[in-house]
């Protein structure tokens, strides 16, 4: 910490020869003395080398090492070896592509190992592959034999198991070498001479001498802890303060991942759909790609229109950036407490955090400086280290273990993946998960998982994962601090991105983001626990000339402070003369930047053995055992050939889309479609219909016919109905569709029961649309069978009540409702209210028949899946009762379903 260059400048240099070996020989004969002698550039470039090795603890090379503390109650120096072990490993620069030979093909102990992207496309294998660099989406014609090679070696597969399986096949040794060496070159293929990125160091694995020191060597510089913990008394306020931060709810939902739910629910409708289809641009919908109408107002309209005319608002940092910016205006504090900024009592948070996250922060006497706080594992940032330490490995394994224990219906996997060379050390690392999934390269892994083995859905807005082959569900981690946006892998981007789903991974704020453009900022404090530090905006221009001294004084910049971000940043001591030079030669290069506080305390825990004390950056493992992950029951399990689920033109289902202006639709099926439906009702063993607004507002009508001879008649019939309106463009498009039945939502063995509980919804749709019932007698109505329904649930009072406001809830972050839009709501329930009560025997239309239809669907399903029948079932009735805003409607029913259930409730507990 308080070395000077010069007494270290032979240790710096030998850091350097290992990170720039160019620069260094540029230096490497220069003494301390004569540095002073080179030119501006070059000393500022080893002025920042020093600046790194002094100030930021992030290891890298021999400029910062890592040493394991565990946690104490005594405050106590920790006391760590001055010298550092480092670790070598050949860089990964070094790897190259393996080329085998075809005499190295058949070695009696090669292994082989399927490329698991591939996938079938009409006659052709697809599969990922890259060259020069570049992924790229390849194919094959499509071979039996080598498909059935490739499900052989999914699980790695010996060549002589390989050769044995080509006995039975007919194909002779000869041809088979020739075709694993196409398999190979073509990357459809890997032996355990390719290259592993998690496991057993792949070079160390594949060498059988030591490895030799080189050049360029990727370098883990490990100090020996000698003594001491550290104190928990200093993080005491660690867990009030992240529930303060998580109640502020800062994450921001992902759009990408966003959208493609979106897509994904408009094309597929709760369908399971192998994920490398699903992300096939061709075939499905990609990824990080993007792809509704007007009536007189109503409430439905108002909050059915916010997802397109408002953008995400989080209102706890509405309060806090005023009463910051208050407080700012008003004195100009040097430091200010969180808690004295947020004088409403905040809700609690919309999203948990994830199992385990990391901390990142710097003691600085009794304050902690938080520099991150968040993360979907603390693995992400710990995981490289354990190349270099087994206790780090076992300690990682335990936070994969925890993370499984709380989430024990689920799969963690972490994703093996590189594309750039020396950029990959960094995802470099022993197996911490259990399980794989390899992207492009071999495994060690015994539990792997298969690209081609993952099935995609989405409930609820939520995407799912599911394996086939483990029958669970699936949910990624990267037990690496590699910045995964930097790919442009599509299906490893949405993997990475999926992380994300479901919890708050960034919990700091960024005070630039909540007040942009001032030119100061204070401190930003809970309790001893720096959130933010001071922050003072310079403008370049200005300190041309000028004493930069005086400018520092004149803002009231602290001692140290720092420019920049992440790998740029640079810190700085004023009372320094080279600094402030290099401080100047920094700014001429930008207009506008700002200085952050660097707080510094003579009373540092770090020392080493020789006393001396440093600059250290600690990492901490947070975690809590709530459950964030509940599994999946997948329609896959289910046999499928039971059932057709894919019904073309020409067989025993008609299955229309009419394309029209919502209130034609209702003039359509109160006159034309219920007339024809009448007329020729013995001939259909079913019928329904659903309203569709993708891509544009339409009809779909489904028939099934008992004789599917007699299609064309009733095909040609339907279509002399509609031809006047088609003609007049009343109607702009009339399509005859195949029909996907939603096994995947309904099930397999309650398909065809659930076809028939729509005919009697769809009945008596038609009978709400012929009698002109207003909303609130749709809602009553609606309302009085939820409420029949719920009682197959086997849910208690309580948890009735729960489970309904969750999906109220749900709707609601989906409507952005605001604290108007609630009293819009709360003012509909009070008129509801008043009706129902005075109206109530004129309300109800024949509703016996159509609730025993309810109640027979749901008894025929297992219990533990009626609640996602439930849902889905009131959300098509609903989507039937509704011309428009239908998911408005949907919100409004729910909201006034749980407050009759919350009076009910409250009146039995009065008795």
């Amino acid at each position: 910490m308080c070395d000077e260059l010069v007494e270290v400048w032979e240790d710096l240099k030998c850091a350097i020869c290992h990170s720039s070996s160019d620069f260094y020989e540029k230096i490497k004969h220069v003494p301390a003395a004569g540095i002073t002698d080179l030119d501006t550039r070059t000393q500022y470039t080893i002025w920042k080398y020093y600046n790194r090795s002094k100030y930021r603890g992030t290891p890298f090379g021999n400029f910062a090492g890592f040493a394991v503390a565990g946690l104490g109650e005594v405050k106590e120096n920790v006391i760590f070896s001055k010298e550092q072990h480092l670790h070598r490993f050949k860089d990964w620069s070094r790897y190259k592509s393996v080329e085998l030979h075809e005499k190295e093909l058949n070695a009696s102990d090669r292994l082989y190992f399927s490329n698991s992207s591939h996938y079938t496309v009409a006659d052709h294998i697809r599969f990922i592959s890259m060259g020069d660099q570049v992924f790229e989406l390849s194919e094959i014609v499509y071979s039996r034999f080598i498909q059935e090679l490739l499900v052989l070696c999914a699980e790695i597969a010996s060549y002589s198991s390989i050769l044995e399986f080509a006995g039975t096949k007919a194909v002779t040794e000869e041809v088979l070498l020739s075709i694993l060496k196409a398999m190979v070159d073509a990357q459809l293929l890997f032996t355990e001479l390719n290259a592993n990125i998690i496991g057993p160091d792949y070079f160390g694995r594949i060498q059988k001498e030591p490895h030799q020191n080189e050049q360029g060597d990727y370098l883990i510089a490990e100090r020996k802890m000698i003594s001491g913990k550290l104190s928990k008394a200093v993080l005491k306020h660690l867990p009030s303060c992240i529930n303060t931060l998580l109640s502020l709810n800062l994450s921001k939902a992902n759009e990408e991942l966003k959208r493609f739910s979106k897509d994904f629910q408009r094309r597929y409708e709760g369908q399971e759909v192998p994920l490398l289809k699903i992300l096939d641009p061709e075939l499905g919908l990609g990824y990080g790609q993007f792809t509704s109408a007007a009536k007189e107002y109503d409430l439905a309209q108002e909050l059915s229109s916010h997802s397109v005319k408002r953008s995400p608002v989080m209102l706890p940092w509405i309060g806090l950036s005023n009463e910051l910016l208050n407080a700012i205006l008003k004195d100009k504090p040097a430091v200010l407490q969180l808690k004295d900024l947020m004088k409403t009592k905040l809700d609690e948070a919309d999203l948990k955090p994830a199992n385990s996250f990391s901390i990142l922060a710097r003691f600085a006497g009794d304050l902690l400086v938080l520099d991150n706080v968040g993360g979907c594992t603390a693995n992400a940032l710990s995981g490289r280290f354990t190349l270099a330490s087994e206790t780090l490995t076992k300690h990682c394994k335990s936070i994969a273990a925890a993370e499984s224990k709380a989430n024990p219906e689920v799969i963690f996997f972490d994703i093996a993946y590189m594309a750039e060379g020396r950029v990959d050390n960094i995802n470099r690392r022993k197996q911490i998960y259990e399980h794989e999934l390899p992207i492009l390269n071999y495994s060690c892994s015994e539990q792997l998982i298969a690209l081609q083995d993952i099935l995609v859905t989405v409930k609820r807005e939520e995407v799912i994962l599911f394996s086939k082959k483990y029958g669970k569900r699936l949910i990624p981690r990267l037990a690496s601090a590699y910045n995964y946006t930097r790919s442009d892998l599509s299906v490893y981007r949405f993997l990475c991105d999926l992380q994300h789903q479901g919890i708050q991974s960034q919990l700091l704020f960024d005070v630039q983001e909540l007040l942009p453009g001032l030119d100061y900022y204070p401190r930003i404090q809970y309790e001893n626990l720096v959130l933010s530090t001071a922050k003072w905006r310079i403008k370049g221009v200005e300190m041309k000339g000028k004493d930069m001294l005086g400018i520092l004084d004149q803002l009231g910049v602290s001692r140290y402070f720092s420019v920049g971000e992440g790998d740029q940043t640079l810190c700085f001591d004023r009372t320094k003369f080279e600094d402030l030079s290099f401080l100047k030669h920094y700014a001429n290069q930008y207009n506008d930047f700002v200085v952050n506080e660097y707080i510094v305390s003579d009373s540092q825990l770090f020392i080493d053995d020789n006393k001396k004390f440093y600059f250290t950056q600690i990492l901490l493992a947070i975690g809590h055992e709530e459950q964030l992950y509940p599994g999946y029951i997948s329609s896959a399990a289910a046999d499928e050939s039971q059932i057709e689920t894919i019904i073309m033109p020409g067989k025993d289902w008609l299955s229309y889309e009419i394309y029209c202006h919502p209130d034609r639709c209702e003039f359509l099926l109160s006159t034309l479609i219920s007339a024809f439906i009448a007329e020729h009702a013995a001939a259909f063993k079913t019928w329904f219909f659903i309203r569709y607004n993708d891509p544009g507002p339409h009809l779909r009508l489904r028939f099934q016919l008992k004789d599917r001879q007699t299609g064309y008649f009733y095909m040609t019939r339907l279509m002399e109905l509609l031809a006047a309106d088609l003609q007049e463009g009343l109607i702009k498009d009339v399509q005859i569709k195949t029909y996907y039945r939603e096994v995947a939502r309904y099930g397999v063995e309650q398909m065809v029961l659930t076809e028939h509980h729509f005919r009697k919804d769809s009945e008596y749709a038609l009978e709400v649309i012929a009698h002109h019932l207003d909303c609130f007698s749709i809602y009553a109505n609606c309302i009085e069978l939820m409420k029949a329904a719920l009682g197959l649930l086997s849910l208690e009072k309580k948890a009735e009540l729960t489970f309904i406001k969750g999906i109220q809830r749900a709707f609601e972050k989906e409507h952005e409702l605001t604290s108007d839009d609630f009293k819009m709501v709360n003012r509909e329930w009070t008129n509801f209210k008043r009706l129902v009560q005075s109206n109530d025997s004129t309300l109800a239309l024949h509703l016996q028949g159509l609730q025993q239809s309810f109640l027979d669907t749901l008894r025929a399903t297992a219990a533990d899946q009626r609640p996602a029948l439930f849902c889905s079932l009131f959300h098509m009735h609903i989507n039937r009762l509704f011309s428009e805003q239908q998911r408005a409607h949907e919100l409004i029913i729910y909201s006034f379903l749980y407050k009759q259930l919350q009076m009910q409730q409250q009146r039995l507990l009065v008795v």
